[in-house]
């Protein structure tokens, strides 16, 4: 259903109504409505309402006045403006209305009209508050950076404020309202940290920053978001890069990461062979065997494997328990569980007797 409103008349040869009035009417289909009327043809700038058997229009006086439709919860939007009819409220003759939708981009040449200037400061962290001047702003609806939604608040019609949002790579900010979309000329560019640390001998080089982080001076940077930081481990002699702990993939050279968000990195140094030393723990017993065939353990063991090295280990239950668990290197209730050896690992098996929850049976 549609609403038209006006101070047209009430019937036909009336005088003018002193209040705002309105009614409720279906809208008819184009065919419908040129099947009904004498003429001429209702295009498709054209939209019809009313009831076939007629009682409720708009009428003399109405002219240019709004036909509006229910746009969600307690919004509404103009489908069509008053144009013309055949008496007012007869059988069958419906009345006409410009159809709003045709003309929306015409429209907005001439209102709400957006304009950017400038906006400071240039670069932040996620959560920077970013001003923006300009002209327009009391209808705009949305702003984004790079693609990526912000909250916003309009100060004035010259200027807006709104944050930095997570997720935002470098890029023109983007405002919209109804009837305009503009852009920044200049880029905001987000922030995101990078923490890299090392753990053993080595150091890390990091391009595009063009820095080198090492265990007595890790590095704390920050990185243009939309920017992927390249990872290139260094050993020193004697030593392997055993693997990296955080964001990156285990055995990645270089790592590559993509910054859409703050990241921390271990890079990770060791001899060339490292231990696992796998135990078992709890009141039963089992053992743990690897894929490959070269770990077996009991109680306790313990084996010297390459570096970087990636094995599966399986966790045996001797007969009547059951396995409760990992801990250590390797965590979860499967009784599986893959390790790579970035460095020395230690695992630990847990093995218990089974225990049941006898119910009572209940017959009724």
């Amino acid at each position: 259903m549609a609403t038209v409103a006006g101070w047209g008349v009430t019937r036909e040869g009336g005088q003018l109504s002193p209040t705002l009035r309105k009614v409720s009417l279906p809208i008819v289909a184009n065919t419908t409505c040129n099947q009904a009327l004498p003429g001429p043809a209702i295009t498709q700038n054209m939209l019809c309402a009313g009831y076939p058997q007629g009682g409720k229009d708009s009428c003399q006086g109405d002219s240019g006045g709004p036909l509006i439709v229910a746009a969600g919860a307690g919004a509404w939007k103009q489908a069509g403006i008053v144009s013309f009819g055949y008496g007012c409220a007869q059988p069958a003759l419906y009345g006409v209305y410009t159809r709003v939708s045709r003309y929306t981009d015409w429209v907005g040449q001439y209102v709400n009209t957006v304009a950017v200037d400038s906006f400071s400061p240039a670069s932040g962290r996620v959560g920077t508050q970013v001003t923006l001047t300009g002209s327009g702003f009391n209808s705009v609806t949305a702003v984004e950076f790079a693609g990526t939604s912000a909250s916003f608040t309009i100060s004035s019609d010259t200027q807006l404020l709104a944050t930095a949002p997570s997720g935002a790579v470098s890029g023109p900010i983007t405002i919209k309202a109804p009837y305009a979309t503009v852009q920044t000329s200049a880029s905001f560019q987000p922030l995101y940290q990078l923490n890299v640390q090392t753990a053993g001998n080595g150091v890390v080089d990091i391009t595009p920053t063009s820095s080198r982080c090492t265990g007595g001076a890790p590095c704390a940077l920050d990185v243009t978001g939309g920017v992927t930081a390249l990872l290139a481990p260094s050993a020193d002699p004697g030593f392997v890069f055993a693997g990296w702990r955080g964001a990156c993939p285990t055995l990645d050279i270089p790592c590559r990461l993509y910054m859409n968000m703050d990241r921390s990195e271990i890079a990770v140094f060791a001899p060339p062979t490292s231990t696992l030393t796998v135990t078992l723990s709890g009141g039963g017993s089992g053992a743990v065997v690897s894929s490959s065939g070269g770990i077996d353990c009991g109680a306790a063991c313990s084996e010297q494997l390459p570096t970087r090295t990636a094995l599966t280990l399986s966790a045996q239950p001797a007969a009547a328990l059951i396995f409760t668990g990992w801990r250590g290197d390797c965590t979860g209730l499967t009784p599986t569980c893959s390790v790579i050896m970035v460095g020395n690992q230690q695992v630990e098996a847990g093995f218990e007797g089974a225990r049941y929850l006898h119910l009572p049976i209940i017959r009724r």
